[in-house]
């Protein structure tokens, strides 16, 4: 008897996510919370409002569930208040896959040496720990922007702040330097400093660390990816590398999401 069958007077429930690219990570992240067949099925809706609109129609329904992605409201400290939603407490669902287990558990697929290992391993954990110094700032910046809606944020990719596999302290500079004039311009300075004050005591008030409050989509994983292609000669985009390192998920890695779904599935 498969698994879909032996639960099925429990499998009514469907869940709604924002973005298709990651239908598959959440797939493997609920399956490691409470098993396989436990889900009729997971549907993507193409970002925060659709999701948003979907859910204010089935609010009180709890067959149906909803899980939004942090993004820059987690910044501001924002929650979604509901039965069957949850914010979850990271910016992306790529940032739940993100932790040194997982990226030793990928790199066993390929025929390295320890040493090699340990290099790789190393030049993560440091490009993450620089990503983390070096773009939470403009995170911080993005986020009062987003609140404006006529400035570019987070859509401008880590990509364009590097050289090689390196941050480029002064890239990032000046696109903080552009956000800091265009936000002024807008809201003055009183109202820029005043905001730019609170998100920081959210962050510092936060349980959450320090890269869970940047994008792991568009940020951190294509850093990581970037430095297993270059070291362990992998092959692929970045968007297979977040499948790939999906299969290694565990429930501690989900945070506030392991805790909603297993409140969902007893």
């Amino acid at each position: 008897m498969g698994y879909a069958a032996l639960y099925a007077s429990l499998n009514e429930k469907t869940i709604f996510v924002e973005d298709a690219k990651g239908r598959i990570i959440h797939e493997r992240i609920v399956e490691s919370i409470i098993g396989p067949g436990r889900v009729r099925r997971i549907i993507p809706l193409n970002g925060r409002l659709p999701l948003l609109k979907e859910w204010e129609k089935n609010k009180l329904n709890d067959n149906n569930l909803y899980i939004l992605d942090g993004d820059l409201n987690l910044l501001w400290g924002e929650e979604v208040d509901g039965t069957n939603i949850v914010q979850i407490d990271a910016y992306c669902v790529e940032n739940i896959i993100i932790n040194e287990l997982n990226f030793r558990k990928l790199l066993e697929d390929y025929d390295l040496t320890e040493t090699q290992t340990e290099e790789i391993i190393t030049s993560i954990k440091v490009s993450i720990s620089e990503i983390s110094d070096k773009c939470l700032g403009l995170f911080i910046l993005y986020a009062i922007a987003f609140r404006i809606r006529k400035i570019k944020t987070v859509s401008d990719g880590i990509l364009r702040f590097c050289s090689q596999i390196k941050i480029e302290k002064n890239r990032v500079d000046k696109r903080k330097r552009e956000l800091i004039s265009a936000i002024i311009k807008e809201i003055g300075f009183e109202n820029f400093k005043n905001q730019k004050e609170l998100i920081k005591n959210n962050i510092l008030s936060s349980s959450i660390s320090r890269e869970r409050f940047i994008s792991g989509k568009d940020f951190i994983l294509p850093m990581v990816h970037k430095i297993v292609e270059s070291k362990a000669a992998y092959k692929g985009p970045s968007t297979i590398l977040a499948r790939q390192l999906s299969r290694h998920v565990r429930p501690n890695d989900a945070g506030n999401y392991r805790d909603f779904i297993r409140r969902h599935f007893p």
